[in-house]
Order: structure tokens, then sequence, then C-alpha cells
């Protein structure tokens, strides 16, 4: 069968993938990955741009769009056998078991791909690092290479915040226009992939900026890169980047090999008309606006993260500050009342002076010689040791009295 797993793994790239040994790593998994994204890729597939094969296998779904202008549409099964209506004539009938036979194929491609994949993967990485993906009856069957891939990211390849600057520094590597355009492309990609597997993916708007800001600096696509700021922002997208100066380097390619480098002119004029009154930028004019051009983008979509943030937190201010306010307010009339009233220390004092009777069962409405320690009619749970001064919580009969006489 062409499209068992065996046949399909004996026609990858990398028959056998580089295994991991022991807990795996960002790089180990980064390695692994790569190795599966060469083999996915190689099988012939229509789907998607019908250049990338089933690389959709192996990536997510923002690497894959980043990569291919063309979405990636998942096979669906066609079913057993082709539905044909009642009354449907030969010719269109047969139009009809073509088309099954067709979606039947691509579908068990698909699906044979998947499986061939995932044994590999499988294979490559100790049980001990998968098994919580695995059923305890059906097994793997019914996990897909990519949630495989995942959940190894997720929970061994988090990258650290040095690893995400190094990236971040490769992908900002200068690119010598002499060498393949497909370099810058690769240097781009390859650090939107990264990223995305490390869980910190780069927004497209970003890629686009800083690949713009390589080619730009190159001073030989000013043409270009001219064309490239006009365009509606909506039109700005990495396919589109990659078509517009993969023939603009084209065409540096046939200016060079004529004897006619663009490099002899670069520096003499920019055919820019939002600098036409200097058309002899110095380079390190050229290179601040093209460093400016590219940060402004991402700026502004900071900026409007930080205006939603400020918002939030200003409403959060004012709604705490209201709060205090109505605190405060609730304080001051409190002590005020309190300032009115003769205080428990005077209380105490008076106590303290003048031996002020006091009941714990009956409070200060007691004769001179009835307290606590010798009242004849105690209450249930009467305090012996309750004063004036220290009445734990005991009848407060009388008080208005005693504080009147205060």
């Amino acid at each position: 069968m062409p499209d068992s797993v065996d046949s399909i793994v004996e026609s990858f790239p990398h028959p056998t993938v580089t295994p991991i040994e022991g807990i795996p790593t960002f790089s180990s998994i980064r390695q692994l990955q790569v190795e599966l994204n060469s083999n996915a890729s190689s099988v012939h597939s229509n789907l998607g741009n019908g250049q990338l094969g089933l690389l959709y296998l192996t990536v997510s779904q923002a690497t894959y769009d980043t990569i291919s202008d063309v979405p990636f549409e998942v096979p669906q099964n066609p079913g057993p056998i082709p539905i044909i209506p009642r009354g449907t004539r030969a010719g269109a009938a047969n139009d009809i078991r073509t088309a099954h036979a067709e979606n039947k194929r691509v579908f068990n491609q698909y699906i044979a791909t998947d499986k061939a994949l995932k044994s590999q993967l499988i294979q490559a990485v100790d049980d001990l690092y998968i098994k919580t993906l695995k059923h305890r009856i059906t097994g793997y069957a019914n996990v897909s290479t990519s949630t495989i891939l995942e959940h190894l990211y997720s929970a061994y390849g988090k990258m650290t915040p040095q690893d995400l600057q190094s990236l971040d520094e490769d992908m900002k590597k200068t690119y010598d226009p002499h060498m393949p355009i497909e370099n810058l492309f690769e240097q781009i990609e390859n650090a939107q992939d990264l990223a995305e597997a490390a869980g910190a993916p780069y927004a497209e708007a970003q890629l686009l900026n800083t690949a713009y800001t390589l080619v730009f600096q190159c001073n030989v696509f000013n043409e270009t890169c001219r064309e490239w700021r006009r365009l509606p922002y909506i039109d700005k997208t990495w396919p589109r980047f990659k078509t517009m100066f993969t023939e603009a380097h084209q065409d540096f390619r046939d200016t060079t090999t004529q004897g006619n480098s663009p490099y002899h002119s670069a520096n003499a004029a920019i055919s820019d008309n939002t600098y036409a009154n200097d058309t002899s930028l110095p380079d390190e004019a050229t290179h601040a606006l093209a460093n400016l051009a590219a940060a402004t983008a991402t700026d502004r979509a900071a900026l409007s993260a930080l205006s939603t943030t400020n918002e939030h937190l200003t409403k959060q201010l004012t709604t705490l500050t209201q709060t205090l306010t109505t605190a405060l307010a609730k304080i001051q009339l409190l002590e005020s009342s309190v300032s009115s009233q003769p205080r428990c220390t005077t209380l105490s004092n008076y106590d303290q002076k003048l031996f002020r009777p006091y009941c714990w069962s009956h409070g200060f409405r007691v004769s001179a010689k009835h307290n606590s320690k010798n009242c004849k009619a105690p209450k249930d749970g009467h305090k012996r040791n309750a004063t004036a001064s220290n009445m734990l919580n005991g009848s407060k009969v009388g008080i208005d009295d005693v504080l009147q006489q205060e």
C-alpha cells in the first residue's frame, strides 16, 4: 500500500530521527522537530500552497500561516463510497466517483503521514515524558503529532529570557544582499518558528519591521522599499514581502552581473518622494530612518496596550479613592462624636479616685457596698472580678448617669 506508515517513513529524508536522551530540553525538542518538519514537507501534497507538503502536521497554525499565503484546510473523511443522487447522468456520476477517489486518497495520505511522524516521535522520546497524553485503552491512537510536540515544548521546552534575547539578536543580524535572499527569509522564519515553539511568538508586524529594516539598510533595494512603504497596511503581509523582495533581489543580481552594482550609486541618491529635497542622505541618517520606520508600528501597538492598561488602572484608582474618601469621612464623623463624649479613661480615672461601685450583673445602679465580688444575686455568667474600669462586657445599666456626672 503506497500510503502505509512503513512506506511513508522509508520515503522520508530522515527515516531515523535523532532521539532525545534523558529529560527533553528546548534544544533537543527543536532538533527533533526540525527533522520531523523536513519529513512532513517531503510528502507531496497540493494542500495549502502546494509547496510545503504536509508541514502543517508538525508546526503550529500561526507558523504555517506565516510561511504560506494560502490557508491549510485539513482534509475530511469523504466516507467509504461516493454518494451519487438518483437520476444523476453517467458523466456526472463518473465525476463524483473521481472526486471521491481523490478526496479519499488525500485524506488517507494525511492520516497515514501523521501516523508515520507520530511513530517516529514516540520512538525518539522516553514514554515517561509523554505518557500523560496516553489513553489507557487506545494509547496514542487519537493523539496527533503536533499535540505531542506542543506538550513537550510546554512541559520541558521553556526558553529563558537570555535564550529569547539571543534569538532576537539572531533574527536581526545584518543581511548581505550578495547572498541569496532566501537566507534572510530563513533567518526571519526560523526566529518566528522558534519563538512560537517557546510560547513567545512574534507578531507579524514585528517580523515585517525587522525584515524591512534589514533590506533597507542594504541600500540596494530603495525602489522596492518605497513601494513597500506605500502599500496599505492590510496588504503588508509576509508572503507579499517575500514576493516583492525576491523580485528586487533578482533585479539586483542582474544589475550586478552587468558590472553596474547598485552599491556604486546607493549613497549618491535615494529616490523616495518623501525625501525629495534631500537626495544624498548620509548612512547614519539612512539607518536612523530605517530604524525609526521599523520601530513605529511596534511602538504603536505597545502604546495602544499601555493606554488600555492605564485606563484600567485609572478606573481602579478612582474607585479606591472614592472608597478611601468615604472611609475617612466616617472616621472623622466618629472621632467628632466620640470627642463630644467623656472618654473611657475619664470613667477609669473617676473610678480609681472615688471607687465607683459596679456590679457585673446590675451595672452602676447599686449601693456603695454592692460590687461584683459580693453580689448576692448574680446572673448567669457573672464575673466576680469585673470593675467600673474593666466591666468585662458586663451590664451597662446606669453608665449614662455616670458619664453625665463626669
